[in-house]
């Protein structure tokens, strides 16, 4: 998804998981629920792949 064209989307999902939207930011969803999130220098492939070992992926 590209937050510019769809703001609406992106600011209801960072509410609904109970996150502060932010731009740049990658997030990790799991059954509704955020299980990592990163923002602008901490989102890196590395922190990404990570993050989706860490959860099972």
């Amino acid at each position: 998804m590209r937050v510019i064209e769809e703001r609406p989307v992106s600011l209801a999902l960072a509410e609904r998981v109970g996150l502060q939207h932010q731009s740049p930011q990658a997030m990790l969803v799991r059954d509704g629920s955020a299980v990592w999130n990163a923002s602008h220098h901490d989102i890196t492939a590395a922190a990404l792949q990570n993050a989706a070992g860490a959860s099972g992926q």
